[in-house]
């Protein structure tokens, strides 16, 4: 289920290119630059029978199918861009000239454990360019041999303030225990409380729960978790989050990825003319 909600969201986006470094020497943007990244917080939780794909996002007066911009990668000695997909226009900014689109990687990854990134390698006109994109962190978990017995229904797909996030599982297996949510690099950033919730929590509301670190989902019940976050500190960029939770069931611990949410940046017209100029 998780991989082709995944396939329906890259669906949708244009101009499938290769991702190969032409060899130029990178170099710093001109002062008012052509495009602009916007700063984010992502983390993202993988399985070893997920499409591992992140979302970057920048904001441009650019066209992405007219071709101008080529040869997208990620800079990292451990994560190999394979593919990437330049997105369709999000949103004009604020009534300015600037529009908001995403660049999708596809990665190849060398064995399960915890990557990051900072930046980004991309090609206008012959030039390569580097450019801070902000703080990723990728968590790659084989993956759990009963995760099958785990099914995801209602969760957060996104909202305009990074507040929470939460999601509705289904146990069709033996008994099993939520011990921990996983939320990787975010942590730095936010300070965390877990709600749980009882077996119909999204239907009705959120009207029935219970504040625990942990929660138990018998066999064929549906139980949802809810996470509050709090800044440590003012942050206006984009928060990306694709949570795991960490269960256990029959002595045995394991690892199921949930689905990803974006979180918009509160930036005013203002703050996007800053990055062009920065």
């Amino acid at each position: 289920m998780k991989r082709y909600l995944f396939i329906g969201v890259l669906s949708i986006l244009l101009g499938l290119l290769p991702s190969c470094s032409d060899g130029n020497t990178p170099t710093h943007m001109p002062e008012m630059k052509d495009i602009a990244f916007i700063p984010t917080i992502a983390h993202y939780s993988f399985a070893s029978d997920d499409i591992l794909a992140v979302d970057v996002r920048y904001t441009s007066k650019i066209q992405p199918r007219e071709n101008i911009l080529h040869n997208f990668e990620i800079v990292s000695e451990d994560i190999k861009t394979s593919n990437f997909y330049l997105s369709t226009k999000a949103e004009n900014i604020h009534g300015t000239e600037y529009d908001i689109y995403s660049v999708y990687f596809e990665m190849e990854l060398p064995h399960a454990g915890e990557y990051s990134f900072s930046k980004v390698r991309y090609n206008i006109g012959g030039t390569v360019y580097e450019n801070n994109v902000g703080e990723y962190t990728i968590s790659f978990y084989e993956e759990s041999k009963d995760s099958h017995n785990i099914s995801l229904e209602d969760f957060t797909i996104g909202a305009t303030v990074f507040g929470r996030y939460s999601a509705e599982l289904t146990n069709e297996g033996d008994n099993l225990v939520v011990d921990n949510m996983l939320i990787g690099g975010i942590s730095k950033f936010y300070d965390t409380k877990v709600v749980t919730f009882g077996e119909t929590y999204a239907r009705n509301g959120f009207n029935t729960f219970d504040e625990s670190d942990d929660m138990e989902i018998e066999e064929n019940q549906t139980r949802g978790v809810l996470i509050h976050f709090q800044p440590k500190e003012e942050w206006k960029g984009y928060v990306l989050l694709k949570p795991a939770i960490q269960y256990s069931r029959n002595g045995t611990q394991g690892t199921y990825p949930l689905e990803s949410a974006v979180f918009d940046p509160q930036l005013s017209s203002e703050d996007f003319l800053e990055l062009m100029r920065e």
